[in-house]
């Protein structure tokens, strides 16, 4: 039960933090990440691998996770694909 609201947890983080990405800290065409939001006083950001459609959540006190969903595969975002 633990893990299912821990999982809970980090999906709706990243739906929240993906909604608020910085068209500045976009990536330029044809490369490997695009970061989707960054917080530079808590030093969390998330980003997305252009390859897999992956997004990670990264704290700058020493830790990067994927996140997941629900199901525990892999979160990519809805929008990811659409353009």
């Amino acid at each position: 039960m633990r893990k299912v609201i821990c999982v809970i947890m980090v999906v709706v983080l990243a739906v929240t933090l993906s909604s608020c990405a910085n068209d500045r800290q976009q990536a330029g065409d044809g490369a490997r990440i695009t970061w989707l939001y960054y917080n530079a006083i808590n030093g969390c950001s998330v980003f997305r691998d252009n390859n897999t459609g992956i997004q990670y959540l990264s704290v700058s006190n020493g830790g990067t996770c994927v996140l997941l969903n629900i199901d525990g595969t892999p979160f990519t975002g809805e929008k990811y694909g659409n353009g």
